[in-house]
């Protein structure tokens, strides 16, 4: 926006400064006051798939930090049965490292009630568990993990997932 913005601008505005006309230089100005308050109301509105997008990232630090019950924070009380017992093992791990390395979609649908979405991505983590069976100390651990996700008044949080090797 900003950028066709200026160039439309200063564009009406040589046209105008050619033919000697100001009423020209009026309507870039004009232009220009109206591309400075798109491009701030662009910056400034968080669209769904930018909120999603953010809580998979707050998500992953919150696993990298070991904050687990800010991690479960996140999960819908009406989830999948698969993610309740996924949380309730979730304590037992110990992250050392967990990132996103691809978002590869977000896709939301606001014709569902409530509205509903789904995103796609890579992860890495790292992780050990209080086990020694499980692993054999460290795991580090790459997948394609599908998230279903479901708005609860502001939040988009996550009602189920998937999780496979790419």
């Amino acid at each position: 926006i900003a950028i066709a913005g200026l160039i439309v601008s200063a564009l009406i505005a040589y046209a105008g400064l050619h033919q000697g006309e100001t009423k020209p230089l009026f309507a870039a100005v004009g232009l220009l006051i109206l591309t400075g308050l798109l491009s701030g109301l662009s910056v400034w509105v968080e669209t769904d798939k930018e909120q999603i997008q953010r809580t998979i990232y707050e998500v992953a630090a919150a696993l990298r930090n070991n904050d687990h019950s800010l991690a479960i924070s996140y999960i819908h009380p009406n989830s999948a049965e698969g993610i309740k017992q996924a949380t309730s093992e979730l304590p037992r791990y110990t992250f050392h490292d967990a990132k996103v390395t691809s978002l590869r979609k977000v896709e939301v649908n606001l014709y569902t009630r409530p509205p509903t979405a789904l995103s796609e991505m890579l992860v890495a983590v790292e992780i050990s568990s209080q086990r020694p069976d499980m692993f054999g100390g460290k795991a580090y651990v790459r997948r394609l993990v599908k998230i279903y996700w479901m708005r609860k008044a502001d939040r988009w949080l996550i009602r189920d997932y998937e999780h496979s090797d790419f």
